[in-house]
């Protein structure tokens, strides 16, 4: 039996705005981030069942405080929160307690043992998360956020199950496996639309509560050894958003599903290398993603000098899909007398310019914007490398 304690702080730097010189619009500014605790205990058994099955069983206790230094406001109406309806503030000195949370984690996974090669495994756990990435992906280079749980912001608690089939053939010479996840999930962080979520000591009146469902399936191949090996997997997952609609309070796309920021339907992975005596060898890798979503421009009207953009719901369009091929190939015994190695290697050999955001602005003098995309390595990169072991 394995049991444990953990403990664990949370804390995020200020948000601090500086003006670049004289003639800068922006004011100074200075705006404190939530800190949070969270300790927990564990304990964990295998134990087998009959000669073919076994289990691992397991339960666990997380405690959660938010803590202060902290000024929190005060809304009429909580589940509709904006600057406008802010009635007062409580503030916090620093290591007092604002919120608690807490509560079990059970898991159990199990294994049956169809015979020497194959197998079935299957598993569910829950768990709960204390800190949270809110990300605006509408800016050039987007701006991630960490937010920890507070008065305003639960934690976000998923349910994860999963089942798969375990194969090996040709005396463990490959390996294959075809695994399926479900994963329901509440109190995850969306934005409203059009949320400002920079430069703001209230960032709750501009976050909403949401559900998630994610679902997929993966299949993966691996050969072992040989003078051929590698692996490919591809997998087809969805990651699905709702903010539903209550009493009037603000919701997304009219409360129905969309996908989240995470959702890349198609991930396929192709990696080998073909050996050439001890320590020579050549290699590649491929790697193909479905495009992330996005919310885009579907039309713009210009009205006197006036432009007025029109996007399409949240999350309905997607940046172009992710491709890139690596090649390399490694020379050993380069000297001798060495225990050395020689690599030639090339990243992104199509030198393809891949999406890493797309957004909107207006070129020099024309009115209506227009997409542009930010590419983090557009090209395609040489190296070379030079290993000695003594």
């Amino acid at each position: 039996m394995n049991v444990g304690f953990e403990f664990s702080r949370y804390g995020s730097d200020p948000e601090i705005v500086r003006p670049e010189g004289p003639d800068s619009g922006e004011l100074p500014q200075k705006n404190e981030r939530d800190t949070g605790r969270e300790m927990s205990v564990y304990a964990s058994d295998e134990f087998p069942v009959t000669e073919i099955l076994s289990f691992t069983t397991g339960l666990r206790y997380t405690f959660y405080q938010n803590i202060g230094a902290a000024n929190v406001y005060e809304y009429s109406d909580p589940s509709n929160r904006t600057a406008e309806t802010i009635t007062g503030s409580t503030s916090y000195s620093k290591g007092q307690v604002i919120k608690n949370y807490g509560g079990l984690e059970p898991r159990l996974s199990g294994r049956v043992s169809l015979n020497n090669s194959a197998s079935i495994k299957f598993g569910y756990n829950r768990m709960r998360q204390y800190i949270n990435l809110i990300s605006n992906t509408t800016s050039p280079t987007p701006v991630d956020l960490w937010q920890v749980s507070n008065s305003y912001v639960p934690p976000q608690t998923g349910n994860n199950f999963s089942i798969g089939y375990f194969q090996n053939f040709k005396e463990n010479k490959w390996e294959t496996s075809f695994e399926t996840f479900y994963r329901k999930s509440k109190d995850l962080v969306e934005y409203r639309d059009f949320a400002t979520l920079l430069k703001t000591d209230h960032l709750e009146t501009e976050l909403l509560r949401a559900n998630g469902r994610s679902y997929g399936a993966e299949l993966f191949i691996r050969k072992v050894y040989g003078y051929w090996t590698g692996w490919l997997s591809y997998t087809y997952s969805r990651s699905l958003v709702k903010v539903p609609a209550n009493d009037g309070a603000p919701t997304v796309n009219g409360g129905r599903w969309y996908p989240s920021n995470y959702d890349k339907p198609h991930n396929a992975t192709l990696s080998a290398s073909r050996k050439f005596g001890n320590k020579s060898a050549f290699s590649f890798n491929f790697i193909y993603t479905s495009g992330r979503p996005t919310s885009a421009i579907s039309t713009s009207y210009l009205s006197d000098t006036a432009v007025t953009p029109v996007f399409t719901e949240r999350n309905q369009q997607r940046i172009p899909d992710y491709i890139r091929l690596d090649l390399s190939l490694t020379i050993g015994s380069v000297f001798k007398k060495l225990d050395d190695d020689l690599t030639f290697a090339i990243y992104n050999i199509f030198a393809r310019k891949n999406a890493y955001s797309v957004y909107y602005q207006r070129p020099g003098a024309r009115p209506l914007p227009e997409a542009y995309r930010l590419s983090m390595i557009g090209t395609a990169v040489p190296s070379i490398t030079y290993n000695v072991s003594f």
